[in-house]
């Protein structure tokens, strides 16, 4: 490893780590497609989340994950607000929030402007902000 690079979590607080995945994407989607109206469904799939209806199993590679993950570094070339820097071999691989996007799928942006009723039965705000 290079002398200029400066690692998020040192090797020697580096731990190793047993990652499990319960997911199970087709009951999740099938309950997600029970619950929309066939407008909200539609509405659903234009969002940067629609293309996750199309899964059918999820791969997910939790060594890889975790082994990225610990090699984070720190203040190399994309600063932590606009993306990540990660050492990987011998190289700092840098990854800006246009690359994550395309990798992920999901979009950023502009938060989208969600209107809510205004109501006096708020059911989460009674009951657990009582004096608010």
């Amino acid at each position: 490893m290079g002398s200029n690079v400066e690692l998020v979590w040192p090797e020697s607080e580096a731990y190793s780590s047993r990652v499990n995945n319960c997911s199970n994407a087709n009951s999740s989607l099938a309950a997600i497609r029970a619950k929309l109206s066939a407008e909200q469904l539609e509405q659903f799939k234009t969002s940067c989340f629609g293309h996750l209806l199309n899964i059918d199993k999820i791969q997910f590679s939790r060594q890889i994950v975790h082994g990225v993950v610990l090699r984070r570094v720190v203040g190399q070339g994309v600063n932590d607000l606009d993306g990540l820097s990660f050492l990987i071999g011998c190289d700092v691989a840098q990854f800006t929030r246009q690359d994550f996007c395309l990798i992920t799928g999901l979009c950023f942006g502009e938060v989208p402007e969600v209107s809510s009723e205004e109501s006096d039965e708020i059911r989460l705000q009674k009951r657990y902000f009582i004096d608010e």
